[in-house]
């Protein structure tokens, strides 16, 4: 599952309806993950909205959970500056993140900034600095897994940020919403991990259910042969799925739940 617009509503939340139809299913023995670009410390706190019984894929899938212990990939030296360079440039917010640390080149914590990077500062375990020199990014460039670039006021400079970027062929380029750039390492993404948790579990793309409702879940809807949008999902993406429910203010994730399993 997807989290923004798919598993929590607009406030951010994972309403009673669908966290009893989750563990119901649980119960069952039913493996449940949420999908997300967030860094891995928040992504956890949203699965723990519902459960600590709910597994993670983190990062836009350069982090994911598995039997055998956490799976972890990296944007990489030249991908990490490239995507510096790039922001500082066009005067763009950049954030890098590890597992539980987010590193940014600007003081901008504003509400959209924030909202463009899925930055929960309010989670205790997220330590964040502010990056004061290229230098200091150069230092701890190995660690970074993944990263944002994002400014909601700057959609030319963001279009040509990204046209820049993809040109370099040094990281995979996605977006979640019109204020952000998403930077995954090469060869990573929501649906490699999808593929590599079906193969780890034994559960087939026939028995897989993947509900979203952005571009960027579309490659994991091409995995499962359970697809499902979201009602609020981009028209685009519905074309992607095989299945529609209802949106995320409309308990869209147990709606559809309820009626293919008849719960």
């Amino acid at each position: 599952m997807d989290i923004d617009g798919t598993l929590v509503n607009d406030q951010k939340k994972v309403t009673p309806a669908t966290r009893q139809v989750i563990e119901q299913l649980q119960a069952q023995g039913h493996l449940f993950y949420i999908a997300s670009g967030r860094m891995y410390v928040l992504a956890t706190a949203i699965a723990h909205l519902v459960n600590d019984q709910v597994h993670v894929i983190a990062s836009n899938g350069a982090v994911y959970e598995t039997k055998d212990g956490l799976q972890v990939a990296h944007l990489g030296r030249k991908a990490v500056l490239a995507a510096y360079d790039a922001a500082e440039r066009a005067h763009l917010t950049g954030h890098f993140f590890t597992l539980d640390t987010a590193y940014d080149n600007r003081n901008t914590y504003s509400v959209a900034a924030l909202r463009a990077a899925n930055i929960d500062r309010n989670n205790t375990n997220l330590k964040t600095i502010q990056i004061q020199s290229r230098a200091q990014i150069e230092r701890v460039a190995d660690k970074i897994i993944n990263g944002i670039i994002s400014d909601y006021k700057k959609q030319i400079q963001l279009k040509v940020t990204h046209a820049y970027l993809g040109r370099q062929h040094l990281m995979n380029l996605s977006s979640s919403n019109r204020g952000n750039i998403e930077l995954i390492p090469s060869h990573y993404d929501k649906a490699v991990a999808v593929q590599a948790i079906q193969k780890l579990s034994g559960i087939p793309a026939e028995r897989t259910i993947v509900f979203g409702d952005g571009m960027n879940d579309t490659g994991m809807m091409q995995v499962a042969d359970i697809s499902v949008a979201m009602g609020n999902a981009q028209p685009r993406v519905k074309k992607f799925a095989h299945y529609e429910t209802t949106t995320n203010n409309e308990n869209g994730v147990a709606v559809f739940l309820k009626k293919y399993f008849k719960l």
